[in-house]
Protein backbone atom coordinates (compact mmCIF):
# COMPACT_ATOMS: atom_id res chain seq x y z
CA UNK A 1 0.00 0.00 0.00
CA UNK A 2 1.46 3.35 -1.04
CA UNK A 3 1.88 5.97 1.63
CA UNK A 4 1.93 9.67 0.79
CA UNK A 5 3.49 12.14 3.18
CA UNK A 6 1.68 15.48 3.31
CA UNK A 7 3.30 18.55 4.81
CA UNK A 8 2.79 22.27 5.19
CA UNK A 9 5.45 24.49 3.70
CA UNK A 10 7.18 27.23 5.68
CA UNK A 11 6.65 29.68 2.87
CA UNK A 12 3.21 30.76 1.60
CA UNK A 13 -0.10 29.63 3.05
CA UNK A 14 -1.38 26.86 0.80
CA UNK A 15 -4.55 28.68 -0.27
CA UNK A 16 -2.87 31.70 -1.85
CA UNK A 17 -3.54 32.26 -5.55
CA UNK A 18 -1.10 30.87 -8.08
CA UNK A 19 0.76 34.16 -8.47
CA UNK A 20 2.02 33.94 -4.87
CA UNK A 21 3.38 36.74 -2.73
CA UNK A 22 6.64 35.19 -1.59
CA UNK A 23 8.74 33.98 -4.53
CA UNK A 24 11.98 33.67 -2.53
CA UNK A 25 10.59 32.38 0.76
CA UNK A 26 11.18 35.39 3.02
CA UNK A 27 7.76 35.47 4.64
CA UNK A 28 8.44 33.11 7.52
CA UNK A 29 11.45 35.16 8.60
CA UNK A 30 9.45 38.34 8.20
CA UNK A 31 6.65 36.99 10.41
CA UNK A 32 9.23 35.99 13.02
CA UNK A 33 10.52 39.57 13.17
CA UNK A 34 7.06 41.18 13.10
CA UNK A 35 6.09 39.01 16.08
CA UNK A 36 9.18 40.26 17.90
CA UNK A 37 7.82 43.81 18.06
CA UNK A 38 4.02 43.59 17.71
CA UNK A 39 2.83 40.06 18.56
CA UNK A 40 -0.86 39.38 18.11
CA UNK A 41 -1.41 42.07 15.47
CA UNK A 42 -1.68 41.83 11.68
CA UNK A 43 -1.40 44.40 8.92
CA UNK A 44 -4.90 44.00 7.51
CA UNK A 45 -6.78 44.27 10.82
CA UNK A 46 -6.26 48.01 11.16
CA UNK A 47 -9.77 49.31 11.93
CA UNK A 48 -10.30 48.79 15.67
CA UNK A 49 -14.07 49.39 15.55
CA UNK A 50 -14.39 45.97 13.95
CA UNK A 51 -13.25 44.41 17.23
CA UNK A 52 -16.14 45.85 19.22
CA UNK A 53 -18.59 44.80 16.54
CA UNK A 54 -17.15 41.26 16.45
CA UNK A 55 -17.42 40.87 20.23
CA UNK A 56 -20.96 42.31 20.16
CA UNK A 57 -22.00 39.79 17.51
CA UNK A 58 -20.71 36.91 19.60
CA UNK A 59 -22.49 38.24 22.68
CA UNK A 60 -25.81 38.65 20.85
CA UNK A 61 -25.94 34.97 19.88
CA UNK A 62 -28.65 33.12 21.79
CA UNK A 63 -26.72 30.20 23.22
CA UNK A 64 -26.06 28.56 26.57
CA UNK A 65 -22.51 27.98 27.71
CA UNK A 66 -23.38 24.31 28.15
CA UNK A 67 -24.38 23.87 24.52
CA UNK A 68 -22.28 21.48 22.39
CA UNK A 69 -19.22 23.16 20.84
CA UNK A 70 -20.62 22.75 17.32
CA UNK A 71 -23.82 24.59 18.25
CA UNK A 72 -21.90 27.36 20.00
CA UNK A 73 -19.74 27.78 16.90
CA UNK A 74 -22.59 27.76 14.40
CA UNK A 75 -24.92 30.08 16.33
CA UNK A 76 -22.22 32.61 17.14
CA UNK A 77 -20.84 32.44 13.62
CA UNK A 78 -24.20 33.14 11.98
CA UNK A 79 -25.01 35.93 14.43
CA UNK A 80 -21.69 37.65 13.82
CA UNK A 81 -22.10 37.39 10.04
CA UNK A 82 -25.59 38.93 10.20
CA UNK A 83 -24.42 41.75 12.45
CA UNK A 84 -21.46 42.44 10.17
CA UNK A 85 -23.74 42.82 7.15
CA UNK A 86 -26.18 45.13 8.95
CA UNK A 87 -23.39 47.15 10.56
CA UNK A 88 -21.67 47.57 7.18
CA UNK A 89 -24.96 48.68 5.63
CA UNK A 90 -25.54 51.13 8.49
CA UNK A 91 -22.03 52.52 7.97
CA UNK A 92 -22.56 53.17 4.27
CA UNK A 93 -25.94 54.82 4.89
CA UNK A 94 -24.45 57.08 7.56
CA UNK A 95 -21.28 57.92 5.63
CA UNK A 96 -20.56 61.55 4.81
CA UNK A 97 -17.59 63.88 4.59
CA UNK A 98 -16.78 63.54 8.28
CA UNK A 99 -17.59 59.82 8.39
CA UNK A 100 -15.99 58.10 5.39
CA UNK A 101 -16.87 54.44 4.95
CA UNK A 102 -13.36 53.50 3.83
CA UNK A 103 -12.14 50.41 5.60
CA UNK A 104 -15.45 48.55 5.39
CA UNK A 105 -14.74 45.08 4.10
CA UNK A 106 -16.91 44.33 1.07
CA UNK A 107 -18.01 47.92 0.63
CA UNK A 108 -18.85 47.31 -3.05
CA UNK A 109 -21.34 44.60 -2.06
CA UNK A 110 -22.87 46.87 0.57
CA UNK A 111 -23.20 49.77 -1.87
CA UNK A 112 -24.92 47.51 -4.38
CA UNK A 113 -27.38 46.37 -1.72
CA UNK A 114 -28.10 49.96 -0.66
CA UNK A 115 -28.66 50.96 -4.30
CA UNK A 116 -31.09 48.05 -4.67
CA UNK A 117 -33.02 49.06 -1.55
CA UNK A 118 -33.24 52.68 -2.67
CA UNK A 119 -34.20 51.72 -6.21
CA UNK A 120 -37.05 49.49 -5.06
CA UNK A 121 -38.23 52.05 -2.50
CA UNK A 122 -38.42 49.63 0.43
CA UNK A 123 -38.25 51.01 3.96
CA UNK A 124 -36.79 47.97 5.72
CA UNK A 125 -33.55 46.07 5.32
CA UNK A 126 -32.39 42.59 6.26
CA UNK A 127 -29.08 40.83 6.63
CA UNK A 128 -29.96 38.57 3.72
CA UNK A 129 -27.61 40.09 1.15
CA UNK A 130 -24.21 38.78 0.09
CA UNK A 131 -21.12 40.38 1.58
CA UNK A 132 -17.82 39.49 -0.11
CA UNK A 133 -17.27 36.40 -2.23
CA UNK A 134 -16.68 34.45 0.99
CA UNK A 135 -17.66 36.45 4.03
CA UNK A 136 -16.34 34.15 6.74
CA UNK A 137 -12.66 34.05 5.69
CA UNK A 138 -12.49 37.55 4.20
CA UNK A 139 -14.77 39.44 6.59
CA UNK A 140 -14.62 40.15 10.30
CA UNK A 141 -14.33 36.52 11.40
CA UNK A 142 -11.38 35.68 9.20
CA UNK A 143 -9.55 38.99 9.31
CA UNK A 144 -10.27 40.16 12.86
CA UNK A 145 -10.87 36.81 14.55
CA UNK A 146 -7.14 36.11 14.67
CA UNK A 147 -6.27 39.49 16.11
CA UNK A 148 -9.14 39.23 18.62
CA UNK A 149 -7.53 36.04 19.85
CA UNK A 150 -4.10 37.70 19.90
CA UNK A 151 -5.56 40.51 22.01
CA UNK A 152 -7.21 37.91 24.28
CA UNK A 153 -10.70 39.18 23.50
CA UNK A 154 -11.56 35.71 22.19
CA UNK A 155 -10.21 32.75 24.14
CA UNK A 156 -11.49 29.89 22.00
CA UNK A 157 -11.80 30.23 18.22
CA UNK A 158 -13.43 26.80 17.87
CA UNK A 159 -16.50 28.06 19.76
CA UNK A 160 -15.96 31.85 19.41
CA UNK A 161 -15.90 32.18 23.19
CA UNK A 162 -15.25 35.66 24.57
CA UNK A 163 -12.89 36.18 27.48
CA UNK A 164 -14.94 37.03 30.60
CA UNK A 165 -12.96 40.12 31.57
CA UNK A 166 -12.13 41.59 28.17
CA UNK A 167 -14.24 40.24 25.32
CA UNK A 168 -17.58 40.44 27.10
CA UNK A 169 -16.69 43.85 28.49
CA UNK A 170 -15.85 45.20 25.02
CA UNK A 171 -19.06 43.72 23.62
CA UNK A 172 -21.14 45.38 26.33
CA UNK A 173 -19.38 48.72 25.80
CA UNK A 174 -19.95 48.64 22.04
CA UNK A 175 -23.63 47.72 22.41
CA UNK A 176 -24.34 50.28 25.13
CA UNK A 177 -22.27 53.22 23.94
CA UNK A 178 -23.47 52.97 20.34
CA UNK A 179 -27.00 52.60 21.71
CA UNK A 180 -27.66 49.59 19.53
CA UNK A 181 -31.45 49.63 18.96
CA UNK A 182 -33.59 46.69 20.02
CA UNK A 183 -34.74 46.42 16.42
CA UNK A 184 -31.15 45.84 15.29
CA UNK A 185 -30.60 43.23 18.01
CA UNK A 186 -33.80 41.48 16.98
CA UNK A 187 -32.84 41.52 13.29
CA UNK A 188 -29.44 40.06 14.12
CA UNK A 189 -30.76 37.35 16.41
CA UNK A 190 -33.88 36.36 14.48
CA UNK A 191 -32.83 37.31 10.94
CA UNK A 192 -35.76 39.72 10.58
CA UNK A 193 -36.25 43.15 9.04
CA UNK A 194 -35.11 46.44 10.53
CA UNK A 195 -36.10 49.96 9.53
CA UNK A 196 -33.53 51.60 7.30
CA UNK A 197 -33.94 54.87 9.18
CA UNK A 198 -33.19 53.10 12.48
CA UNK A 199 -30.20 51.40 10.91
CA UNK A 200 -28.84 54.65 9.48
CA UNK A 201 -29.18 56.46 12.81
CA UNK A 202 -27.32 53.68 14.57
CA UNK A 203 -24.68 53.79 11.83
CA UNK A 204 -23.86 57.36 12.83
CA UNK A 205 -23.10 56.25 16.39
CA UNK A 206 -21.35 52.97 15.50
CA UNK A 207 -19.47 54.20 12.46
CA UNK A 208 -16.11 52.69 11.56
CA UNK A 209 -14.61 56.18 11.33
CA UNK A 210 -16.23 57.41 14.55
CA UNK A 211 -14.53 57.77 17.91
CA UNK A 212 -15.20 54.89 20.29
CA UNK A 213 -17.06 55.60 23.49
CA UNK A 214 -15.18 55.94 26.76
CA UNK A 215 -15.51 52.29 27.80
CA UNK A 216 -14.95 50.91 24.31
CA UNK A 217 -11.77 52.97 24.06
CA UNK A 218 -10.60 51.81 27.48
CA UNK A 219 -11.03 48.16 26.61
CA UNK A 220 -9.24 48.58 23.27
CA UNK A 221 -6.33 50.27 25.06
CA UNK A 222 -6.18 47.47 27.62
CA UNK A 223 -6.20 44.91 24.83
CA UNK A 224 -3.29 46.61 23.09
CA UNK A 225 -1.22 46.74 26.28
CA UNK A 226 -2.16 43.28 27.53
CA UNK A 227 0.98 41.81 25.97
CA UNK A 228 4.12 43.37 27.53
CA UNK A 229 6.20 43.34 24.33
CA UNK A 230 3.37 44.84 22.29
CA UNK A 231 2.81 47.40 25.03
CA UNK A 232 6.44 48.54 25.10
CA UNK A 233 6.53 48.83 21.30
CA UNK A 234 3.29 50.83 21.35
CA UNK A 235 4.78 53.26 23.86
CA UNK A 236 7.83 53.68 21.66
CA UNK A 237 5.60 54.35 18.65
CA UNK A 238 3.67 56.91 20.66
CA UNK A 239 6.92 58.70 21.52
CA UNK A 240 8.08 58.61 17.88
CA UNK A 241 4.92 59.42 15.90
CA UNK A 242 4.88 58.95 12.15
CA UNK A 243 5.55 61.86 9.84
CA UNK A 244 3.41 62.68 6.83
CA UNK A 245 4.14 60.29 3.95
CA UNK A 246 6.99 58.72 5.91
CA UNK A 247 7.91 55.18 4.80
CA UNK A 248 7.52 52.63 7.57
CA UNK A 249 11.17 51.61 7.49
CA UNK A 250 12.21 55.24 8.00
CA UNK A 251 10.11 55.38 11.14
CA UNK A 252 11.52 52.05 12.32
CA UNK A 253 15.00 53.60 11.95
CA UNK A 254 13.93 56.57 14.08
CA UNK A 255 12.42 54.34 16.77
CA UNK A 256 15.55 52.18 16.75
CA UNK A 257 17.74 55.27 17.17
CA UNK A 258 15.60 56.49 20.10
CA UNK A 259 16.35 53.39 22.20
CA UNK A 260 19.53 53.39 24.27
CA UNK A 261 21.71 50.28 24.09
CA UNK A 262 21.45 49.71 27.82
CA UNK A 263 17.76 50.52 28.21
CA UNK A 264 15.04 48.09 29.30
CA UNK A 265 13.97 48.06 25.65
CA UNK A 266 17.33 46.83 24.36
CA UNK A 267 15.60 43.65 23.19
CA UNK A 268 13.29 45.75 21.01
CA UNK A 269 16.30 47.63 19.65
CA UNK A 270 17.81 44.29 18.60
CA UNK A 271 14.56 43.32 16.89
CA UNK A 272 14.26 46.64 15.07
CA UNK A 273 17.88 46.44 13.95
CA UNK A 274 17.26 42.91 12.68
CA UNK A 275 14.23 44.14 10.74
CA UNK A 276 16.27 46.84 9.02
CA UNK A 277 19.03 44.41 8.05
CA UNK A 278 16.58 41.69 7.03
CA UNK A 279 14.72 44.08 4.73
CA UNK A 280 18.00 45.18 3.17
CA UNK A 281 18.78 41.55 2.30
CA UNK A 282 15.24 40.98 1.08
CA UNK A 283 15.23 44.00 -1.22
CA UNK A 284 18.65 43.24 -2.67
CA UNK A 285 17.80 39.59 -3.38
CA UNK A 286 14.42 40.51 -4.83
CA UNK A 287 16.09 43.10 -7.06
CA UNK A 288 18.22 40.28 -8.47
CA UNK A 289 15.20 38.03 -8.97
CA UNK A 290 13.12 40.80 -10.55
CA UNK A 291 16.03 41.52 -12.88
CA UNK A 292 15.96 37.92 -14.08
CA UNK A 293 12.23 38.19 -14.76
CA UNK A 294 12.69 41.45 -16.63
CA UNK A 295 15.55 40.17 -18.77
CA UNK A 296 13.60 37.01 -19.59
CA UNK A 297 10.58 39.05 -20.68
CA UNK A 298 12.68 41.17 -23.03
CA UNK A 299 15.04 38.40 -24.27
CA UNK A 300 15.26 37.44 -27.92
CA UNK A 301 13.05 34.41 -28.59
CA UNK A 302 12.02 34.61 -24.90
CA UNK A 303 15.23 32.82 -23.82
CA UNK A 304 17.89 34.61 -21.78
CA UNK A 305 21.41 33.34 -22.42
CA UNK A 306 23.77 33.07 -19.47
CA UNK A 307 26.30 35.29 -21.20
CA UNK A 308 23.87 38.19 -20.82
CA UNK A 309 24.03 37.84 -17.05
CA UNK A 310 27.77 38.29 -16.79
CA UNK A 311 27.84 41.99 -17.68
CA UNK A 312 24.32 43.10 -16.71
CA UNK A 313 24.73 46.24 -14.58
CA UNK A 314 21.84 45.43 -12.21
CA UNK A 315 22.98 41.84 -11.59
CA UNK A 316 26.50 43.15 -10.95
CA UNK A 317 25.05 45.74 -8.53
CA UNK A 318 23.29 42.94 -6.64
CA UNK A 319 26.56 41.00 -6.48
CA UNK A 320 28.22 44.10 -5.05
CA UNK A 321 25.56 44.84 -2.40
CA UNK A 322 24.56 41.38 -1.23
CA UNK A 323 27.65 40.26 0.76
CA UNK A 324 27.75 43.39 2.92
CA UNK A 325 24.00 43.22 3.56
CA UNK A 326 24.29 39.57 4.63
CA UNK A 327 27.19 40.42 6.95
CA UNK A 328 25.14 43.17 8.61
CA UNK A 329 22.27 40.76 9.25
CA UNK A 330 24.61 38.17 10.77
CA UNK A 331 26.23 40.85 12.89
CA UNK A 332 22.84 41.77 14.42
CA UNK A 333 22.38 38.21 15.65
CA UNK A 334 26.01 37.73 16.68
CA UNK A 335 26.35 41.09 18.50
CA UNK A 336 22.83 41.15 19.98
CA UNK A 337 22.31 43.07 23.22
CA UNK A 338 20.01 40.41 24.68
CA UNK A 339 19.03 36.83 23.83
CA UNK A 340 15.51 37.86 22.80
CA UNK A 341 16.31 37.31 19.11
CA UNK A 342 17.21 33.69 19.81
CA UNK A 343 13.73 32.74 20.99
CA UNK A 344 12.11 30.65 18.19
CA UNK A 345 15.07 31.51 15.96
CA UNK A 346 14.34 28.38 13.91
CA UNK A 347 11.57 30.36 12.21
CA UNK A 348 14.13 32.53 10.42
CA UNK A 349 17.04 30.12 10.06
CA UNK A 350 16.03 28.77 6.66
CA UNK A 351 15.92 32.29 5.24
CA UNK A 352 19.23 33.20 6.84
CA UNK A 353 20.89 30.14 5.30
CA UNK A 354 19.61 31.15 1.86
CA UNK A 355 20.95 34.68 2.35
CA UNK A 356 24.37 33.32 3.35
CA UNK A 357 24.52 30.98 0.36
CA UNK A 358 23.47 33.69 -2.07
CA UNK A 359 25.99 36.14 -0.63
CA UNK A 360 28.75 33.56 -0.95
CA UNK A 361 27.92 33.10 -4.65
CA UNK A 362 28.27 36.78 -5.53
CA UNK A 363 31.78 36.37 -6.92
CA UNK A 364 30.13 34.87 -9.98
CA UNK A 365 26.92 36.47 -11.36
CA UNK A 366 25.90 33.21 -13.00
CA UNK A 367 26.23 31.30 -9.72
CA UNK A 368 24.20 33.95 -7.90
CA UNK A 369 21.42 33.69 -10.47
CA UNK A 370 21.49 29.89 -10.17
CA UNK A 371 21.09 30.28 -6.42
CA UNK A 372 18.15 32.66 -6.80
CA UNK A 373 16.43 30.35 -9.26
CA UNK A 374 17.05 27.24 -7.17
CA UNK A 375 15.55 28.97 -4.16
CA UNK A 376 12.55 30.14 -6.18
CA UNK A 377 11.87 26.67 -7.57
CA UNK A 378 12.17 25.14 -4.10
CA UNK A 379 9.82 27.73 -2.62
CA UNK A 380 7.21 27.41 -5.36
CA UNK A 381 7.22 23.61 -5.21
CA UNK A 382 6.53 23.87 -1.49
CA UNK A 383 3.24 25.68 -2.14
CA UNK A 384 -0.05 24.32 -3.36
CA UNK A 385 -2.89 25.86 -5.35
CA UNK A 386 -6.11 23.80 -5.42
CA UNK A 387 -4.17 20.65 -4.64
CA UNK A 388 -1.38 21.17 -7.19
CA UNK A 389 2.17 22.33 -6.61
CA UNK A 390 2.74 25.88 -7.78
CA UNK A 391 5.02 26.34 -10.77
CA UNK A 392 8.08 28.59 -10.71
CA UNK A 393 7.86 31.75 -12.75
CA UNK A 394 11.18 31.18 -14.51
CA UNK A 395 13.26 28.08 -15.11
CA UNK A 396 16.77 27.29 -16.29
CA UNK A 397 17.40 25.04 -19.29
CA UNK A 398 20.21 24.11 -21.67
CA UNK A 399 19.54 27.17 -23.83
CA UNK A 400 19.32 29.57 -20.90
CA UNK A 401 16.59 31.06 -18.70
CA UNK A 402 12.97 31.38 -19.76
CA UNK A 403 9.63 32.25 -18.23
CA UNK A 404 7.36 29.29 -17.60
CA UNK A 405 3.86 28.89 -18.98
CA UNK A 406 2.39 30.49 -15.86
CA UNK A 407 4.14 33.81 -16.54
CA UNK A 408 2.81 35.17 -13.25
CA UNK A 409 4.32 37.47 -10.68
CA UNK A 410 6.90 40.18 -10.79
CA UNK A 411 6.86 43.95 -11.02
CA UNK A 412 5.34 45.80 -13.91
CA UNK A 413 8.37 48.02 -14.36
CA UNK A 414 12.15 47.73 -14.63
CA UNK A 415 13.56 47.92 -11.10
CA UNK A 416 17.13 49.18 -10.94
CA UNK A 417 17.63 49.88 -7.22
CA UNK A 418 16.82 47.99 -3.99
CA UNK A 419 14.73 50.97 -2.86
CA UNK A 420 12.32 50.22 -5.71
CA UNK A 421 11.43 46.90 -4.07
CA UNK A 422 8.60 47.33 -1.58
CA UNK A 423 9.59 46.13 1.90
CA UNK A 424 7.39 44.01 4.14
CA UNK A 425 4.94 45.94 6.34
CA UNK A 426 5.53 45.53 10.08
CA UNK A 427 2.07 46.21 11.59
CA UNK A 428 2.86 49.77 12.68
CA UNK A 429 -0.32 51.12 11.07
CA UNK A 430 -2.45 48.63 13.00
CA UNK A 431 -0.70 49.52 16.24
CA UNK A 432 -1.17 53.25 15.54
CA UNK A 433 -4.87 52.66 14.90
CA UNK A 434 -5.29 50.87 18.24
CA UNK A 435 -3.29 53.56 20.01
CA UNK A 436 -5.60 56.21 18.53
CA UNK A 437 -8.76 54.26 19.31
CA UNK A 438 -7.71 53.77 22.92
CA UNK A 439 -6.61 57.35 23.51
Amino acid sequence: MAVADFFLTAFDPSDLPGSSIDPLGFDRGYMFLADKILPGLTNVANRPRYLGMLCAGIELAEVDDGDPPKKLYNERRETVLRLERLWALANVMAADGSRPASGIRGIRYVSEELNRLQRTGVKNATAGFKLLSRQEPYGVLGIYGTIAEGLRLVVERKTFTLSPDAGYALAAAFIEETEMPLAVKRAVRDDTEVSMSVLAAWGERAHISGSPGKEEARHLAEALHRNPVRSRTARRLLSVPSKEDEPELARIKRVHKSIADDSTDADLKDALEAILSFEECYRVSMLGFERLLWLCRSATNAVLSRDQLLDDKIILKVCQLFPAAAQRLNRVFDKRRTDYLLVEIERIEDTRRFIERAAAACDNPSLLCDGLLARHVDVQHGKFDRGRRKMPWVESGAAGLALTATRTGGLGFEAKLPDEIAPHPYRLASADALIGAGA
